[in-house]
């Protein structure tokens, strides 16, 4: 999970909280791609991913953890309703 962190008290304009939801929802898409493009050995994340993972955890002011895998796949449909209600946010 990647997330970027806003204290309450000191919430971003719109215009850059949409900034930041489309950035968020690139890295997803880079994600997504990857996962569809690579060859997948079971148990093996493969290195575009992990390399999108760490990009995301370093945007998010994290190290990237060991090890980390998602855990899950999304269906093709459930990829497409995610990133269909990303962009109605972002809009």
């Amino acid at each position: 999970m990647t997330a970027i962190e806003y204290r309450r008290d000191a919430l971003p304009a719109p215009k850059s909280l949409a900034e930041n939801l489309l950035f968020m929802a690139g890295l997803l898409g880079t994600l997504y791609k990857a996962e569809e493009a690579a060859a997948q050995v079971s148990g093996d994340v493969p290195a575009v991913v992990r390399e999108a993972q760490q990009s995301a955890n370093n945007t998010a002011g994290r190290r990237a953890s060991r090890g980390s895998r998602q855990g899950f796949l999304l269906t093709s449909e459930e990829r497409q309703a995610i990133e269909l209600r990303a962009a109605l946010l972002a809009t």
